[in-house]
């Protein structure tokens, strides 16, 4: 058949394509002078008079289908020795057309994703199945609106007559050979299911699998099982798992578990119902906040959660100023365990929830506590970096994204330290073997940016391209510019015995860079450090908070800071560089190196804060407890690290402890405030420098 031709009353105008089960034609109905789509059934297929019965059987339920997501059929026809199929016409592209150009943006792939569900939850109810989804099968108007074509026809066409036959998958009309070119696959094997591609009957689950690997292209941009043959591809669908790693890194995490319900292998274990997944892309369009607000644990992980508002807790204890709402979880890593607060800062008026979880590092993996933060997390909260040391004592790099089941081992990150996201994630900063490194996420090795001392304290990656680091346990800040050019930002103060600036961490717009600044004095004790604020533009210094190390920034005005093995925050004015506030009790029991004023927690933007739990010299915990007259132990709300020789004040507010600390056989005393929660350090005398 060519352009120009008439079959009946239908006058074929343009060929649209072609495949195996016919050759499309535009054309014009000039009874009802409308353009359609004619499609002409190969020969192959009217040339037995058996398959032609069960197609005229199948055809008439397919046009009883009535949905705006399904592509109609007004008429079969039989026209001389041709038999075609008169459909209804949808303009725009087909999918695998678009999809030629890349990836769909994810709004726009869930809601294309919506229409083919909507599609195929419809005829499923109406007793059929498409069994020929595939990209070139789905169209999308200019306006947007989503057809899925040729719905039933694979099964109208197919030659077996009951479900129990076994079906060869080369007889399948959605392969062809194309003359001489052995192998060309002009229809799509790729998109069959498991069943499907065996020879195996199929059901509506054949669809949700296909549902599946449509949506993963749409979201990774590339098609999810290939090879040179049909042979090669059926392989691939039987037996590759897919490459999660090609969608995106901030993908909603429900939008993840669908396409991993969808794509399982065993239809036994596979989502039955396509009218599911409906509805949870229509949740997640109608709240993206939700699909992607909370993180899902798997593996060795357990997930638990309980409703904790920070705000009360904080006030419980005396505080003055409710902290933002928070969300938080549990990481596991052999010997220590890493604390995760994923989520979105709220206002304290707002009611919270805190989900913890636990997710283990990678077999033979503990978290390095050596005198360097372990921990980084990125700018959205939703990928994190530790260091962790393998079971051959090598530190490496390991990257978690909060999506993702398995942790990422990063290889040529030997020896790391001090780990620092680019802002946009996509990057890793850290510190090995007297140099400053990056390395893509994406894969490949690490990259030398600077050569450094070898005895770093901290770095962070500013919006423009900057690194700020702390380049020995001595001097101020430096600042490595985009081009590769070095200066000073801070030198430590001489007239105030000044001896180190370290843990440097960048404000959002980059005016500013917090830092830890701590004397001669008191050389491994940083709680008597002080964090500043550095003005880049002028340089200019600003004190914000006494007695404290290590500081990191929340939108909305919160400073997050350690002091004494624990996390505080103090609201500031980011724009002034001033506390406007009183510091807050929001964690206890973090681990802290009080030779160095490491302390292994990060947090992020978003509101996530990621924190490794232990003392203030990385060993076991201790709770201090009440003991009532009955014995029943009771606790008192402080994790203190290595105290003991308990004494309690006259009217039982505080405690005073003997600790050791620094070099072996020091000892100070700290004192315990019962009602506030808090630790303090009351001697210093007899502290080696």
């Amino acid at each position: 058949m060519e352009p120009g031709q008439t079959l009946l009353h239908y006058r074929l105008a343009e060929k649209l394509g072609e495949g195996g089960m016919g050759v499309v034609f535009r054309a014009q109905d000039t009874t009802l002078d409308r353009d359609v789509a004619i499609k002409v059934l190969p020969p192959m297929f009217t040339s037995d008079a058996e398959r032609l019965s069960r197609f005229e059987r199948e055809a008439k339920v397919l046009a009883s289908l009535n949905h705006p997501n399904v592509a109609a059929i007004y008429g079969l026809h039989q026209s001389g020795a041709v038999r075609f199929l008169a459909m209804e016409l949808v303009p725009g592209e087909d999918l695998a057309q678009r999809l030629s150009r890349g990836r769909l943006d994810v709004q726009e792939a869930l809601a294309v994703g919506l229409g083919i569900a909507s599609a195929l939850e419809y005829a499923h109810d109406h007793g059929i199945v498409h069994r020929d989804l595939k990209p070139a099968n789905v169209k999308v108007s200019p306006e947007g609106a989503v057809k899925v074509l040729d719905f039933g026809l694979a099964k109208a066409l197919d030659p077996a007559s009951g479900a129990s036959q076994q079906i060869d998958p080369s007889l399948s009309p959605t392969i062809t050979i194309a003359g001489t070119q052995v192998g060309l696959i002009l229809g799509t094997a790729a998109y069959m299911s498991p069943e499907q591609a065996s020879g195996k009957p199929v059901d509506r689950r054949a669809d949700i699998w296909a549902f599946g690997v449509v949506l993963f292209e749409m979201l990774g941009g590339r098609q999810l099982f290939a090879g040179e043959t049909v042979s090669h591809v059926l392989a691939s669908v039987l037996k590759d798992a897919p490459d999660w790693g090609a969608l995106p890194r901030d993908l909603a995490p429900r939008l993840r578990d669908l396409l991993e319900r969808c794509l399982r292998k065993d239809r036994q274990k596979r989502l039955q119902s396509i009218g599911d997944a409906r509805v949870i892309l229509e949740e997640i369009l109608a709240d993206p906040r939700a699909g992607a607000s909370a993180a899902t644990a798997a593996g060795e992980g357990a997930l638990a959660g309980e409703a904790v508002r920070a705000g009360e807790a904080a006030r419980g204890r005396g505080a003055r100023q409710a902290l933002p709402w928070l969300v938080a979880g549990a990481l596991a890593a052999a010997l220590a365990a890493v604390s995760l607060w994923p989520g979105r800062v709220r206002p304290a008026e707002a009611p919270g929830r805190v989900a913890r979880f636990q997710i283990a590092l990678p077999t033979g993996f503990r978290a390095a506590t050596e005198d360097f933060p372990c921990l980084a997390i990125t700018t959205d909260g939703r990928r994190l970096a530790i260091v962790g040391t393998d079971s051959q004592g090598t530190r490496r790099l390991v990257v978690r994204d909060l999506d993702r089941i398995e942790p990422l081992v990063l290889q040529d990150t030997e020896n790391a330290q001090s780990p620092f996201f680019s802002p946009d994630g996509e990057w890793l900063g850290f510190f090995a073997g007297g140099a400053l490194k990056k390395i893509a996420l994406a894969g490949g090795r690490s990259i030398q940016l600077a050569t450094v001392t070898g005895n770093n304290r901290g770095a962070t990656w500013g919006a423009d391209g900057a690194i700020y680091l702390a380049d020995g346990t001595q001097g101020g800040i430096l600042k490595l510019a985009a081009d590769g050019k070095t200066a000073a930002l801070t030198q430590p103060d001489q007239q105030h015995n000044e001896r180190t600036h370290r843990w440097p961490h960048v404000l959002p717009g980059g005016k500013a860079v917090l830092f830890t600044a701590d004397t001669f004095e008191t050389t491994e004790f940083y709680d008597d450090a002080t964090i500043a604020a550095v003005d880049v533009a002028t340089g200019a210094r600003h004190p914000l908070v006494e007695q404290s190390s290590l500081a990191s920034y929340l939108p909305g005005g919160h400073l997050v800071f350690a002091r004494g093995g624990s996390l505080f925050a103090v609201p500031i004015d980011p724009g002034a560089l001033r506390s406007t506030g009183t510091p807050t009790l929001v964690l206890q029991g973090v681990s802290t190196d009080v030779a160095s004023g490491a302390v292994h927690f990060a947090v992020s933007e978003s509101g996530a804060l990621f924190y490794l739990p232990g003392d203030l010299s990385g060993g076991g915990r201790r709770d201090l407890m009440w003991l009532s007259p009955e014995g029943k132990p009771e606790s008192a709300g402080i994790v203190t690290g290595h105290h003991e020789m308990v004494s309690l004040s006259p009217n039982g507010s505080q405690a005073a402890l003997l600790s050791s600390g620094g070099e072996a056989g020091e000892l100070f005393i700290w004192i315990a405030d019962l009602r506030r929660g808090t630790m303090s350090r009351l001697t210093f005398e007899g502290y080696a420098e």
